[in-house]
């Protein structure tokens, strides 16, 4: 299904961030998020159809955002809006079928 993405509706900054594991004194690891950079983007809730379709993939689906096409936003990494974290859960969906826009399905939260 194509919708309508222009330039306009991509207008909520996030921060596109990288999961990183770093040693600590005590000799194991933690995981840490680096920014990586910002990105346009739309954030918006599921609507009820839709959630029914993600829920059959992942129950944890909570939103949906729109972002442009870029090769290194891919389910390892995680959008940051207003110091909500979202985790992108499968693979990014063409919205426009010109290769422009993806919509990410997402859960809301802090991965560990």
């Amino acid at each position: 299904m194509s919708i309508y993405v222009g330039a306009g509706p991509l207008r909520t900054l996030a921060e596109l961030q990288a999961k990183t594991e770093v040693r600590t004194p005590a000799g194991g690891t933690e995981v840490t998020w680096v920014k990586e950079r910002d990105v346009w983007c739309r954030v918006q809730g599921l609507s009820p159809k839709l959630k029914l379709e993600a829920m059959a993939r992942e129950p944890q689906i909570s939103h949906e955002i729109v972002v442009r096409q870029e090769e290194d936003i891919d389910p390892t990494k995680r959008l940051v809006v207003d110091g909500r974290a979202f985790m992108i859960s499968g693979t990014p969906e063409d919205v426009d079928e010109r290769g422009r826009y993806v919509r990410l399905l997402v859960t809301e939260g802090v991965a560990t």
